[in-house]
């Protein structure tokens, strides 16, 4: 491989944890504001919990594939 195409590969990474980074921020911004609705419109039901379980199953997915073992063999 050479020094370019590490190069490049460096980059695209450094782009994949950035788009992970934005949506991990997303999440736990839009995620708060949802909190904050439940408990004032209906404290007595937490449904907030299921946002935050099927959001986080992708989130986690997305840091599975930006940071896990297949990624660390791109590079």
């Amino acid at each position: 491989m050479s020094a370019l195409d590490n190069n490049t590969e460096s980059i695209s990474h450094a782009r994949e944890v950035q788009k992970f980074s934005i949506h991990a921020a997303i999440f736990a911004i839009v995620n708060l504001v949802l909190l904050i609705v439940n408990l004032k419109k209906s404290p007595d039901y937490l449904w907030i919990k299921w946002v935050i379980l099927d959001w986080g199953v992708g989130l986690a997915t997305h840091a599975w594939l930006t940071f896990g073992p297949s990624s660390q063999r791109r590079h």
